[in-house]
């Protein structure tokens, strides 16, 4: 079995390109090109510069067609600009020319595109693409534009949502240390198009890249319900630039997706491990009696309540007592609201010292009044899995699931880097914290700190995390003596995005059974491996494929590296990641003990206060 990741492969006819175009590279010795984003619209302006891709502060690349005085014509313009004397202007081709730049100047290029289904927007150096569905408004009023931002320049295809919103909102954005005018401002054509705002643009309402605080703007990866929700998903919109891209330079260029053969692959039924799940909690909730306190004391908490705990008796088979107090030999469930809503009025339940109970929190501003069972349920199966991660925690015994069926022979180490606030919250500072699992289940949990006279066995993982350039590591594990580190990569892997599109075209919506999911879908689906050519070993950790909903999310590909001289035996580990407790009915995307390492940081931050 095959599937696609973001990694391109690529066609192009450089001996083309230099006849049809002329590829300039534009730097200044100061330590960056003035005036920022708003040098490259002002280039942009220029009728002739067909794009431009940004390389580095000091460095700019500009396409234009073919024209023997290109560069007298730019040359002479950049010396009116302010530090104009100290820009170079030089021809990209000089046979170290990166083919990433070249095609990302082509892609550019189709930021001239907008059609009542589709906008290519060529802003700021780069390609911001969004359907017009995206767009927020009130009333008639556009608030905000949701866009991706395509990128090629690593070789690596990335879709960054980033969103441009409007000025009106200025009072609840963040710029940082910098002015809110030294950001460059856009205004929307008739054709939702972007462009940079001219003086001439005066009565015309300004759009900023910039986001509004406590908001975050996400939008689905893949919709395969019909041809119109494919078209509105990230990879509608991204099929659609690639079948442009290859359509409208054919001859000259080509990109497409990498293919990578899967080594194994761990199949779940979502049915199945839910039914699973819920037994385990039925059992492990009998042993202690459970009670819900409800500190919002209002008619529609009373109904809430009385939701709970009828969705706990049909789901769990489990008798839930309402009471007034917390009490130590039970599990507590406690109704309360957001944070929001406390501020500096009211005493925040969340900063009480609770470390001598088990007690899981419903934020009653979440629950939907009357809602539907199924949510409720959704709700209880969430509460009542870390009300029972947090007990293990306390009785440092895993009993959330049988450990001793993974049949490890050996104890195992999880750990990983946590940044804390210093004692004066001025400074980051790192702490490590580990796992070891014994084969029976139980367990140990130590915090370490990086310091000149750490002499433990903890002292070398430290060294794993400290000695990384890049914040990459995801985690360690310790085997049998052995160290496999947990990477990530920038990669993710990618659906059959063309071949969906064609049967949703066709009309055929029932993309869910079996050989479709094998067909289209298995770059997102379930546990799976794979190996490159240096037979290292990388993972992916999808949807549970039998039982998938009609939108599906990205995912990431993970790298596994071995420390020094030991032996890869993460493909031990894989079964760890095949519950749903960690993330509500899917699979968790590292193995589940890093769970425990979280929940325990967590309760130790809201004990320290």
């Amino acid at each position: 079995m095959k599937i696609n990741t973001n990694q391109i492969k690529y066609e192009l006819d450089t001996a083309q390109y230099l006849l049809l175009y002329d590829v300039f590279s534009l730097k200044t010795t100061d330590e960056r090109l003035p005036f920022g984003a708003k040098l490259i619209d002002e280039l942009s302006s220029n009728k002739h510069i067909i794009s431009i891709v940004f390389v580095s502060r000091k460095e700019y690349l500009l396409l234009l067609k073919k024209k023997e005085d290109n560069k007298q014509d730019l040359l002479m313009n950049i010396r009116k600009l302010k530090g104009g004397d100290k820009i170079t202007l030089t021809e990209y081709f000089s046979g170290k020319a990166n083919d990433y730049y070249l095609l990302q100047l082509l892609l550019n290029a189709l930021g001239t595109r907008q059609t009542k289904f589709e906008s290519y927007n060529n802003v700021t150096g780069h390609l911001y693409c969004f359907h017009p569905n995206w767009i927020k408004r009130n009333r008639s009023e556009i608030i905000s534009i949701p866009t991706m931002d395509i990128r090629l320049t690593t070789g690596i295809l990335t879709w960054n949502i980033c969103t441009f919103n409007s000025m009106k909102y200025k009072n609840v954005m963040n710029f940082g240390k910098k002015n809110i005018y030294d950001f460059p401002q856009y205004t929307i054509s008739a054709n939702y198009s972007l462009r940079r705002k001219l003086n001439d643009d005066e009565n015309k309402d300004a759009y900023i890249q910039r986001q509004i605080f406590s908001e975050k703007t996400s939008k689905t990866f893949l919709d395969i319900s019909d041809e119109k929700s494919f078209e509105e998903s990230k990879m509608g919109i991204l099929s659609k630039m690639i079948l442009l891209f290859n359509e409208r330079y054919k001859g000259l260029a080509k990109i497409d997706f990498e293919q990578i053969e899967i080594a194994s692959c761990i199949e779940y039924s979502s049915s199945r491990e839910k039914r699973l799940l819920s037994e385990r909690i039925s059992k492990l909730l009998s042993k202690q009696k459970v009670i819900l306190i409800d500190l919002v004391e209002t008619e529609k908490s009373s109904r809430q309540c009385e939701q709970i705990v009828s969705v706990f008796k049909s789901t769990f088979g489990i008798s839930v007592k309402k009471s007034k107090r917390l009490s130590k030999d039970a599990y507590n469930l406690r109704l309360i609201h957001n944070d929001e809503y406390y501020g500096n009025n009211f005493a925040d339940p969340h900063d009480e010292n609770l470390s001598n109970y088990t007690i899981q929190h419903i934020t009653t501003d979440n629950l939907n009044e009357n809602g539907s069972d199924s949510y409720i349920r959704a709700i209880a199966f969430n509460v009542a899995e870390e009300l029972l991660i947090k007990e293990d925690i306390k009785n440092k015994y895993i009993s959330i699931v049988d450990w001793t069926e993974y049949k490890f022979d050996c104890d195992l180490i999880f750990g990983i880097e946590h940044d804390v606030l210093s004692e004066y919250g001025q400074k980051k500072m790192k702490q490590f914290y580990f796992i070891t699992i014994k084969p029976d289940g139980h367990f140990d949990i130590c915090q370490q700190e990086n310091t000149l006279f750490s002499s433990n066995e903890y002292h070398k993982y430290i060294k794993i995390f400290t000695s990384c350039t890049e914040e990459s590591v995801k985690g360690i594990v310790k085997y049998d003596n052995n160290i496999n580190i947990i990477h990530e990569t920038g990669l993710h892997t990618v659906p059959n995005i063309f071949g969906i599109k064609e049967e949703l075209v066709k009309g055929n919506n029932k993309l869910k059974n079996k050989t479709a999911r094998d067909n289209y879908l298995s770059a997102l689906l379930d546990v799976k491996t794979f190996k490159n050519n240096n037979s290292e070993l990388y993972y992916f950790v999808g949807e549970m494929g039998a039982g998938i909903n009609s939108t599906l999310s990205g995912v990431p590909i993970r790298k596994i590296e071995t420390y020094e001289n030991s032996i890869l035996f993460f493909d031990k580990l894989l079964p760890l990641m095949g519950v749903t407790f960690v993330r509500n009915n899917q699979l968790t995307v590292i193995p589940f003990p890093f769970k425990y390492l979280r929940e325990y940081i967590s309760l130790q931050n809201s004990i320290l206060g």
